[in-house]
């Protein structure tokens, strides 16, 4: 069987790593040892884990990943920098909703004033949800 091939039910590059382990009569024995790095589709209905999904003990922790990004609202009285926060939790409140995207100003302050934010399954949507609510209303100072 070739080693470098990869298993079909497993797609995704896996990392390898060698260990070597003296076993009872004093023979090495090279064991590989096998996981991912990245959050990847296993099968149609699972997930493989990265690794940082393990330190969590309790789903009470909400233990969450963190990534930041940037967009440039334009409108009448000039560029307004959003900072957007997106987490990835290892448990969220809904199995659908597993990235949450939020933006560091309100808009429409004047008004009714509303914080935009997007929720979904994948970065994608949550961040696309995010800014297309930071598009819908003004930005009032």
């Amino acid at each position: 069987m070739d080693r470098n091939r990869r298993n079909p039910l497993r797609p995704g590059p896996v990392i390898a790593k060698n260990l070597v382990i003296l076993n009872s009569a004093q023979r090495a024995t090279a064991i590989a040892v096998r996981y991912t790095e990245k959050l990847q589709p296993s099968s149609p209905g699972g997930l493989r884990l990265s690794e940082w999904f393990y330190a969590q003990e309790t789903p009470a922790e909400r233990l969450c990943k963190i990534e930041h990004y940037a967009v440039l609202k334009q409108q009448a009285g000039g560029e307004i920098e959003f900072l957007i926060t997106v987490r990835e939790y290892v448990n969220p409140p809904d199995p659908a909703m597993r990235f949450l995207a939020q933006a560091d100003k309100q808009t429409n302050q004047k008004t009714a004033p509303y914080t935009p934010c997007g929720w979904g399954p994948s970065l994608l949507q949550a961040l696309a949800e995010c800014i297309q609510a930071i598009r819908k209303f003004p930005y009032e100072p």
